[in-house]
């Protein structure tokens, strides 16, 4: 029967102390071409101090959803063609909304 006990409490204070993933809010990435329209298979890079943490294309609508934290910094790359775009911010967990507008490449 201890060893029932001491299994049991074994098992829920490795579930306390145990890392926990905390998943982030849903952003959408807004990715407007260098006129001001919805940009579509635009390439989205997101990056954490240097660690790339999501990547993809935007989808007909010029739109990319990625789960961020907003208590982290970020910095976001949009290429397509020879247009680009960087954003590098906090998002803003009020509004859900990161609006980047690309411009020719230099």
């Amino acid at each position: 029967m201890w060893k029932t006990r001491y299994l049991i409490i074994t098992i829920i204070v490795a579930m306390i102390l145990a890392p926990q993933a905390v998943a982030g809010d849903k952003f959408w990435l807004l990715v407007f071409d260098k006129n001001g329209n919805p940009a579509s298979d635009v390439s989205i890079e997101i990056w954490n101090d240097g660690d790339r943490i999501d990547s993809g294309y935007t989808d007909s609508e010029g739109k990319y959803v990625s789960w961020l934290d907003s208590n982290i910094r970020y910095k976001i790359t949009a290429n397509r063609n020879e247009q680009t775009a960087e954003w590098e911010d906090y998002p803003n967990s009020n509004n859900h909304n990161i609006r980047i507008y690309m411009h020719e490449r230099s």
